[in-house]
């Protein structure tokens, strides 16, 4: 059987180096192998889902680009080293001028960089990002901030230096390392298959003695059998999972917002993703909740696993308990041939996500305490339990202690639940982060109107004065019917005054007149929303997003007095 393996290209010149290794090479490579070059905007999941669909049993790609792929597929994922070498080379493109140079990548790109350094006279400063304890981004900025003139890195890095306005230099891939990263995805592809051999042949003896095995042995014999039926089951519901979509695709790093609120929510994601507690996500509906569920997954030790989510409140009592537990055939009317599997079955080995946890009923409410206190679940019409190994996480946009006094939810869950929790506050307050979250939505929703290029800084002014009860998804929306309407070359005002009703209090800041700038429109919203607040800096500052320390500076800078 021809051995398949795609290597996943994040920029030029790895592609151009892998086309090269697989023809000057080629009598000693047994595998069939595909080079795919990768847009750069792009993580690489969806390519590699279609490289896998085609038949590759192994993927092959560098830095941040194998990292991304390695969440978000379940065959393995081959990391292409970067030598000395390598390094060097991309040093060689350091001027005498730049004194301070940063690399940034992942254990395996940059731990010889210093060696390198040295060996040239440079100064080297690793900027390693393989804890993802800030994102590629962050790291850089604060790189920038301590003096560094230089970024060296995979495309990502080198790209995101330039648009900080400092030097970024492409760390290339050279031909040898491609040549081992193959060789090595050879490896451990033909260990897989043997491995794969072997539990069979032990399944078909199995099968074919246990008859004929004394009564004594028969314990171990059937003990053994069950571990091989389980991880046989285990890749038989991970192959069927990614028809089903059961997959983590979001990141942090696609969590837009880098405001002090969204910087120290970050933090602790990472620092919770560590651990397999479970943990409670609670804040406003359309504040990115799954997307935060999603990244600590793919954050975790878990992240090759099954990530599957559900809406307590989508669907009726009944038909939730089904899906969540599983059923027997015959446990009730219309039960499918053979029963069902649940959904906390399916998540074995991952994490389930239970979205809108306060709408669960109390009946399920019991049902979901007993199974995070025993780690096993019992189907419906089941007389057995099942062992399953699932880390949870809840997420909620009501006040569950306020939903335990009305008693509509189980105290002893809740302190279940409540382990480590994680609050996203709302859009409106975090308005810093509106103009990132504003870019970010425009370069999505480009295709939607070639003609329109951008988006006039009033308009994002009047967004950071708006209440967005629908939070992040609500501005989503907004951009996104904007970018319809709009004739474009930038969205202004008109594109969005029908769209954007402001709320009481706010409603003056819509009749603004054209002429005035930035910072005079900026002075007369806030003195509005002073004047309409009885100039309750507290409030006002709330209503910004701000601290009071913050406005006091405003205030002072604008000129506005009491």
């Amino acid at each position: 059987m021809t051995m398949k393996m795609t290597v996943m290209a994040p920029f030029p010149g790895l592609y151009k180096a892998a086309q090269e290794v697989i023809e000057e090479r080629a009598a000693e490579l047994i595998s069939e192998i595909n080079v795919v070059l990768l847009n750069p905007m792009g993580t690489g999941v969806i390519e590699a889902e279609k490289e896998i669909a085609k038949g590759a049993e192994v993927i092959i790609s560098r830095g941040y680009t194998a990292s991304c792929i390695s969440s978000g597929v379940e065959i393995p994922v081959v990391h292409i080293q970067v030598t000395a070498l390598d390094i060097m080379q991309a040093l060689g493109q350091v001027s005498d001028e730049h004194k301070n140079v940063g690399v940034v990548g992942f254990s395996g790109v940059v731990y010889e960089c210093q060696r390198a350094g040295k060996i040239l006279g440079i100064s080297i400063q690793e900027l390693l990002i393989e804890d993802e304890i800030e994102s590629i981004y962050e790291v850089i900025k604060k790189a920038i901030n301590t003096g560094t003139s230089v970024i060296i890195g995979g495309a990502s890095a080198a790209g995101i230096a330039i648009e900080l306005g400092i030097k970024g230099i492409l760390l290339e891939s050279g031909k040898n390392a491609v040549y081992k990263a193959i060789k090595e995805a050879e490896a451990l592809v033909l260990a897989r298959r043997k491995d794969s051999e072997r539990t069979e042949k032990i399944n078909k003896i199995i099968d074919s003695s246990a008859d004929e095995i004394p009564a004594s042995s028969k314990t171990a014999i059937a003990s053994f059998e069950d571990v091989a039926r389980r991880e046989m089951l285990d890749r038989n519901i991970k192959q069927r999972l990614h028809g089903k979509g059961w997959i983590a695709k979001m990141t942090l790093d696609q969590f837009i917002g880098s405001s002090e609120k969204i910087r120290s929510l970050k933090i602790r994601t990472r620092k919770f993703a560590r651990t397999d507690s479970t943990v409670l996500i609670t804040g406003e509906s359309g504040t990115g909740k799954e997307m935060l569920a999603q990244s600590i997954h793919n954050l975790s030790k878990r992240k090759a696993g099954p990530f599957v989510a559900i809406n307590c409140a989508a669907l009726p009592p009944n038909l939730l308990e089904s899906e969540m537990f599983g059923y027997e055939e015959g446990a009730f009317t219309g039960t499918k041939k053979g029963g069902k599997v649940g959904l906390f079955e399916l998540a074995h080995g991952g994490t389930i996500f239970l979205d809108e946890v306060g709408e669960m009923p109390l009946p399920l409410q019991s049902r979901l305490l007993r199974v995070l206190q025993e780690k096993a679940v019992m189907r419906l019409g089941a007389d057995c339990i099942m062992p399953i190994d699932v880390r949870v996480i809840a997420a909620t946009n009501q006040d569950l202690e306020n939903l335990i006094e009305e008693k509509t939810f189980r105290k002893d869950l809740y302190y279940r639940l409540n382990i480590l929790r994680l609050y996203i506050p709302p859009l409106r307050e975090r308005v810093d982060d509106i103009p990132e979250l504003v870019e970010s939505f425009l370069r999505h929703f480009a295709h939607l109107n070639l003609e329109v290029k951008g988006i006039n800084p009033r308009v994002i002014r009047l967004m950071q004065l708006y209440s967005w009860n629908g939070n992040v998804r609500e501005l989503s929306n907004m951009l996104e019917r904007a970018m319809l309407l709009s004739i474009g070359p930038m969205i202004e005002e008109a594109d969005i005054e029908e769209l954007l009703p402001l709320k009481a209090g706010h409603a003056e800041a819509m009749t603004v007149p054209k002429n005035y700038t930035l910072q005079e429109m900026e002075s007369e919203a806030i003195i509005q929303m002073l004047v309409s607040e009885e100039f309750s800096y507290t409030k006002v500052a709330a209503k910004l997003g701000i601290s009071r320390t913050t406005l006091w500076r405003k205030l002072k800078g604008l000129r506005i007095e009491k």
